[in-house]
């Protein structure tokens, strides 16, 4: 399991976890994005963006901007409150509500990829490619101070030019101006910046997880740990089984199980309000070759019973 798919007032705003309240933005520019055509085949349609959203998450190295560009206004609201805000954006491509241009990169600013949506719900992502000499994603950032992104980003196929001169691309398939206000930070993030690490209430989350790892690293189908995830999580498992069964369940055996077969240490935790983070490590054998995972994953409370919701984990 790759990571993919983790005191208020200034300290807050400093780390990009305040109100989320949204001031004046702007975005312009044009690209594509992937549509079918008449004849159902795939191809690029013009994208104009008219708002954006875009906030910041994890910490350190880990640290990563998301910037959505999007053609119709964004439910900023839903998208403030969504545990998984990349799908929750797909959702909305996908329900015809509008599409979009995503892009993430670093906290200095350096692209690592995009994702497009047609309205309709195509998609096609793709990282930052450099082995022509140019890379195929380009972000300058004239402010990146933890509240406001402020820049332009470039995007192209092949590098072209004239000795001794700077390449330039081939084809030239994206240009965007943008100025945008940091949105609250996603909940994974404000509840280890915010949480209490000596909460009584983290002795039975932690207890929960430990049940729901024992049950996973011997899990034969979806059905042996449906019991212990959140509604949602269970609903979105269901959703993507139903799109590509025969692919999903062979993801579950290869990579979900053996990703929780090893015993599991439990480490910090913080509690904010009826949510809970909790840290972990966990040791995975993939291909005779073991190595250390560590996660962040994220309990909630449904009615009495701590559920579990999102993993981010890395190896």
């Amino acid at each position: 399991m790759s990571k993919r798919i983790i005191g208020l007032g200034v300290v807050l705003a400093a780390a990009g976890l305040g109100s989320g309240v949204q001031a004046a933005d702007s975005v312009s520019g044009s690209g594509s994005v992937p549509l079918m055509n008449a004849e159902g085949q795939p191809a690029d349609s013009p994208f104009a963006p008219r708002f954006a959203y875009a906030y910041a998450s994890g910490e350190g190295d880990a640290r990563r901007f998301r910037l959505v560009m999007t053609d119709a206004e964004p439910p900023r609201a839903a998208w403030d409150a969504a545990v998984d805000r990349d799908r929750a954006r797909a959702d909305w491509c996908a329900a015809d509500s509008g599409s979009y241009i995503a892009f993430e990169m670093k906290a200095t600013g350096e692209p690592e990829g995009m994702d497009r949506c047609g309205k309709g719900g195509m998609r096609s992502s793709s990282m930052v490619n450099t082995m022509n000499g140019l890379a195929s994603i380009q972000v300058k950032l004239g402010v990146n101070d933890g509240k406001r992104l402020q820049g332009t980003i470039v995007t192209g196929d092949g590098a072209c030019g004239n000795s001794g001169e700077p390449p330039k691309y081939c084809t030239d398939t994206g240009s965007f101006t943008f100025d945008v206000t940091l949105a609250i930070a996603p909940l994974m993030d404000r509840v280890w910046a915010q949480g209490k690490p000596d909460a009584p209430e983290l002795a039975g989350a932690r207890k929960a997880l430990e049940a729901y790892w024992d049950a996973a690293g011997k899990a034969k189908a979806y059905a042996d740990i449906a019991s212990y995830v959140t509604s949602e999580r269970r609903k979105q498992s269901e959703d993507q089984a139903k799109e590509n069964a025969e692919f999903i369940a062979r993801m579950f055996g290869r990579v979900f199980v053996p990703a929780h077969a090893g015993p599991l240490t439990i480490g910090e935790a913080r509690l904010l309000g009826t949510d809970a983070l909790l840290a972990t490590t966990n040791p995975v054998t993939r291909r005779e070759k073991t190595s250390t995972q560590t996660c962040r994953v994220l309990m909630r409370k449904e009615g009495d019973a701590w559920k579990v919701d999102k993993e981010s984990c890395r190896s």
